[in-house]
Order: structure tokens, then sequence, then C-alpha cells
């Protein structure tokens, strides 16, 4: 009987993260059009003058954890492929 009432509540939380999964999908996607379209716009910025509609005081943290001031980080925007 316990075996039969774990498979259950197993199925149960199976079938009641499913609709979870496809969210996911659809936020990943989201996320990946906005890094996109956020490449797309440091590009234009690049063909107009790097840096010169950015703050002195800007910082920006990578995804490695690193916190890059303005100069660093306009390096960093101008290294990045343009496709």
């Amino acid at each position: 009987m316990n075996k039969i009432l774990g498979t259950i509540s197993f199925f149960t939380m199976v079938l009641a993260l499913l609709p979870r999964a496809g969210v996911a999908a659809t936020v990943e996607e989201d996320l990946n059009a906005l890094e996109q379209r956020r490449y797309e716009a440091a590009d234009r910025r690049r063909l107009a003058g790097p840096g010169r509609d950015t703050g002195d005081e800007l910082f920006y943290n990578t995804a490695n954890g690193a916190s890059l001031t303005k100069a660093p980080f306009v390096d960093l925007m101008n290294r990045v492929p343009r496709s």
C-alpha cells in the first residue's frame, strides 16, 4: 500500500511541475532575445563612438563575477564580435 501511495505521490508531483518546464523554456527564450537586443544596441553605440553615452559612474558585473568600471566595460563591448 505504501508503494502505491508513494508512486501516486511521485507522479502527482511530476505532473504538477510539467507546466513550469514549458514556462522556463519561454523565459529562457525571452532572456536570450533581450540579451541579443542588448548586444545590438551596444553595436549601434559602438558605431556612434564607444562610451559617449555611458556615464563615468558606470559599473558592470560580468557573468564570472568581475566588476568593471567604464573604461574596461567599453573595451569589453568593443571586443564583442559583430554578427
